[in-house]
C-alpha cells in the first residue's frame, strides 16, 4: 500500500494552504503514485467562512484525490472539530448541502459526509489516531493519545 500523509489544508480559513493552485499543481504528482490518502488533521477551520464556502473551496482538491486514490483515510484535528459536530447537525447540511441526516455518531458522519464529496472514495474516519501497517498516523495535537 502506497499512502501520502497531507495535513493543515485548513479549507475556511484565509489564505488555506489547499486553496492555492501551485499546492494542488505540486500535489498532484505525489497522488499519482499514492493509493491510499491519509488526512491528518485539520481539513477544515470552520472559524473564518460559513461551511458551505468552505467545503466548496475544498473540492478542488477532494476531486483531485478523488482522481488519483481509492480510498482516504481521514483523522480529525482540533480545527475539525465544528466540521465533524455539523456533519452530524442535519439543520447545517441541509444549508450547506441542501440535504441532511440525523445519525448523532459525529465520526460516522463525517466519514459520510467525505465519502458523499468525493463518491468514487472509500473514506475511513478515525479518532484520535489510526495504526496503519505498524505507522501511527496522529495529528499533532493530539500527542496525549499516544503516550496513554
Amino acid at each position: 500500500m502506497r499512502r501520502i500523509a497531507i495535513s493543515d489544508f485548513h479549507f475556511g480559513s484565509p489564505g488555506a494552504l489547499g486553496s492555492l493552485p501551485f499546492v494542488l499543481e505540486r500535489l498532484e504528482p505525489e497522488l499519482e503514485w499514492a493509493d491510499e490518502v491519509v488526512i491528518v488533521g485539520d481539513l477544515f477551520t470552520l472559524m473564518f467562512a460559513d461551511w458551505k464556502t468552505s467545503i466548496e473551496a475544498a473540492q478542488p482538491f477532494l476531486n483531485l484525490v478523488a482522481k488519483n486514490v481509492d480510498s482516504v483515510v481521514f483523522v480529525p484535528g482540533n480545527h475539525d472539530h465544528l466540521f465533524t459536530l455539523w456533519a452530524a447537525d442535519k439543520t447545517r447540511r441541509e444549508q450547506a448541502l441542501g440535504y441532511g441526516l440525523s445519525d448523532p455518531r459525529r465520526c460516522e458522519q463525517a466519514e459520510q459526509l467525505l465519502e458523499e464529496l468525493m463518491p468514487t472514495v472509500k473514506v475511513r474516519a478515525a479518532y484520535p489516531f489510526v495504526e496503519l501497517d505498524g505507522v501511527s498516523y496522529i495529528h499533532g495535537h493530539h500527542v496525549e493519545a499516544m503516550v496513554c
